[in-house]
Parts: C-alpha cells; structure tokens; sequence
C-alpha cells in the first residue's frame, strides 16, 4: 500500500492549506480528461479525504509509525539459502557393475543311514494317546487300548500315575464331558458415515457504502470517478459527496479546476457537520449551518457559489432529488426511520438464531448426556454378562475336571484287566510249550519268564 503523503507528495507536517493545494494539483494531472488513470485519481481523492480528516490522519500516522515485525524467513528462503550457500555435487554417471559370480558348489558329503530300529526311543506318544483316549467313549477307549502291545501298556499305566498326567487332567481342552462354548466372533465395527458437520455460517454480506450512492440511479450524471463525476451528455463535471445516507451534489460546471474546488468545498462541509453531530446537535440544523459557513467561506474568497441539491438513500433505493433543503431533511428523517426498522428487524432475527441456536446446542447436550448414560448401563450389563459367563465356565471347569477324574479311573481299570488278560494268555503259552494242562499244586508261574527257566516248587507239609 502506497503511503497516503507520497501519493500527494507532501511531507508527515503538511498543514490543511497545503493538503487542498496539493489535492487540487495532484487531482488535475491524474485525472483521466488531462491524462491519467482512473485508478490513480482514485487513490489521490482517497488520500485527501483521509488527511483532510483529523481523527482519519491520526488513526493513519499511528498506523503507520507503529513498528513493523521482520520478515519471516520462510523454507523456501531457507532453501534457497543454502543452495547459493553451498551447492549440492551433481550425481555421476552410475557405472554398469560386473554380473555378480556365483561361488562353486562344493559337494555334500553322503549322511549315513540310519536304520537301527534302537534310533527311536517310544513309537508311542503317551501324551498325545491320554488325550485321545479321554475324548473317547468307554467302548472306543478299550478297542483303543486293546491294539496296544503289553510292554506299551505297562509304560502307558506308568504314565497315567505320573504328574505328567494330572497336568494334562487339568487342560480345559482335552476334558471330555462336552464342548468349551464357542468363542463369539469379534463383530466388525460398522463403518459410521461421516456426517457433514452443518456448518452454518453467516452470509458476510458486503458492508453497504452508505456515503457512496449506486451508478446506475445517478441518472444522465453517471459517477464514473469517486467524488467528481462526468455528465456524458456535456462531458460537464459535478461535485459530490455522501454523508450519513444523505447525497450532496453541487452544479454542473465545465471547468476540471472548478470541480475539484467545489469537492474541497463539500469535503470541508461534511467535516463541519461530523463535528456538530458529535456534539449532539440534531441533523437538520447541522446540515443549515455548514451550508451556511462553506456558502460564506466561499464567497469570502471570490468562488463559484454553490447550487446544491440534496438526496437520500438506504439500501440502493432512493428519493426524489430536492433542491429545498428542508424537504430533502424530511425524507432523509423518513428513511432514516426505515433504516432503524429494519435494523430492529435484523436484531430480531439476529436474537432468534440466536435463541434457536442456543436450544439446539442444549439439545444436542441433552442427546449426548442420554447417550453417556445408555452407553453406561449397556457397560454395566456386558460386565455382568461376562461375569456370568466367568462363573458358568467355572462351574464347567469344574465339572468337567470331576468327569475327566471318573475317566482316568475307568482307563487304569481298563488297562489291569488288559494286564490281567495278557498274563492269562502268556500263562496258558507257557503251559503249552511245556507240555503240561496245569501246574502242580504249590508251584506259581511269577518266575517264569522263558520256557528255558527252571522251576522252582514250594512244598508245603500238611501241618503247615
């Protein structure tokens, strides 16, 4: 942003008399009728409305003499920096490597058969069969037990009155009462559509100028440049300005010069009447005497007087051009009246968004609240589910283990009669190879472990 005295080229101390002279000066050679830009002349009538003003020039110097933060030194900065700095090396030409050689294989020495049956010190798995044989049926486990050797079942019966096996009894998987309940499926949170948070915002509409009337209702004087406007018809010029929606338009004139110091004129005239309204003088008699003082200053210096005519506008719709004073006064109280109604009409609604907003956020507050306590008792009774479940798989546990106790019971007296079986059948083998139905009275079979040991008699005398 250019600063304000440069555009008029005046220094920081420039008094008012200076300001409209330089105004007047700066306005003459940009505006686009003596060669300029609209653009530029825009910017000098802004500077001079701004400097003209006290409490606008002050608000202007402290701003521009408050201090500035430095410039941050962003990562393109920083970047760039550093490449000036020290320049990264430009990569070479990768060079073609030579094809990886593979190393000679080298012969595996031949591993030497083993075929010695003494390799393998059980072919049984005695664990992997008690398991078995507890999820079987009774029937089943004998058949199971009946394809077993005997030297086999002798080492099983040592196995089940070892720890090894009570470690097994207590395995939940393995008790053969009925199945654990399956274990439920985690669920698949379901994939929540994301609800587009509504966010309502305002329409920010554009400030409404209410000091600068709309072009299209200006008439055959079109306002192609701020403050000064150029008839088409004549190519004549008008003075102009807008103060607290109501329109102040001097006579046409032919001359640039002119214009521009009718402009300072009506500027001057709006200053005057700003001040009186600040002391609480009423609009009407503020607008009578600065009329009244500009009208005196002017002809004082020898000027053009001023033929001024009056409107007022609110919200682009405006009234009929008066050149009385005290009729334009009249309508301008009239729209200033509307102007109040229907700022009391946008506080209503302002009030009862507002108030619906406020009942929306206290329900959504409500929602969240039922929902935190339905979330809460829903906790409360998975917790006790759980803990049902716990104490029914106990009681399972339990039940189980008691079931499975009776089944070890059932296997070690399965496998005496297997033992006792067996022993009959080597007994009558024996007997047979000897040659003999049966042994003498006296004489037991525990020595007998071959068909080539000897026998050993027990005499008994009939006393005893």
């Amino acid at each position: 942003m250019q600063c304000l005295y440069k555009t008029l080229d005046l220094l920081p101390s420039a008094t008012d008399n200076e300001i409209r002279s330089a105004y007047r000066r700066r306005a003459l050679s940009t505006h686009p009728d003596k060669g300029g830009s609209a653009e530029a002349f825009r910017s000098v009538v802004s500077a001079f409305e701004t400097l003209i003003d006290a409490s606008k020039r002050a608000a202007y110097d402290k701003l521009r003499l408050r201090p500035r933060a430095p410039p941050s030194r962003d990562s393109r900065t920083v970047k760039t920096a550093r490449q000036h700095a020290c320049p990264t090396p430009k990569k070479r030409a990768a060079e073609p490597r030579p094809p990886p050689t593979k190393p000679p294989k080298v012969p595996e020495a031949p591993k030497p058969a083993t075929n010695s049956p003494t390799m393998e010190s059980d072919p049984v798995d005695h664990r992997q069969l008690f398991r078995r044989l507890l999820g079987m049926p009774r029937k089943k486990a004998l058949k199971e037990l009946e394809q077993l050797s005997e030297e086999t079942l002798n080492a099983f019966a040592e196995f089940l009155d070892s720890e090894e096996a009570e470690q097994i009894l207590c395995e939940p998987l393995v008790l053969a009462l009925k199945d654990l309940p399956k274990p439920r499926k985690p669920r698949k949170p379901k994939a929540r559509k994301k609800k587009s948070e509504k966010i309502t915002k305002a329409k920010q509409k554009q400030p409404v100028n209410t000091d600068t009337p709309s072009a299209a209702t200006a008439g055959a004087a079109r306002p192609l440049l701020k403050g000064i406007s150029r008839n088409r018809r004549d190519g004549s010029y008008q003075a102009r300005i807008c103060f607290n929606n109501f329109m102040t338009a001097a006579q046409y004139v032919n001359n640039l010069d002119v214009a521009v110091d009718i402009h300072i004129s009506l500027v001057q005239m709006r200053q005057h009447a700003a001040a009186s309204l600040a002391e609480g003088k009423e609009f009407g008699q503020v607008m009578h005497d600065a009329i009244e003082a500009i009208q005196k200053e002017r002809a004082t210096a020898g000027a053009v007087k001023l033929r001024l005519r009056f409107r007022s506008f609110f919200r682009n719709k405006f009234t009929r051009t008066e050149g009385n004073l005290d009729k334009a006064i009249q309508d301008w109280t009239r729209v200033r009246q509307e102007k109040d109604s229907f700022a009391g009409r946008v506080r209503g609604m302002e009030a009862e968004r507002k108030q619906d907003e406020t009942q929306k956020r206290e329900a959504r507050a409500a929602r969240a609240a039922a929902r935190m306590e339905q979330l809460r008792q829903m906790s409360e009774r998975r917790e006790a589910k759980l803990m049902a479940r716990q104490r029914r798989q106990e009681a399972l546990r339990r039940k189980r283990l008691a079931y499975a106790r009776v089944k070890h019971g059932n296997l070690r007296t399965m496998i005496l009669v297997l033992q006792t079986r067996f022993q009959k059948i080597r007994r009558k083998k024996m007997l047979k190879d000897w040659g003999v139905p049966e042994l003498p009275e006296g004489l037991q079979l525990n020595s007998f472990q071959s068909a080539d040991d000897s026998l050993c008699a027990t005499l008994r005398l009939s006393d005893g």
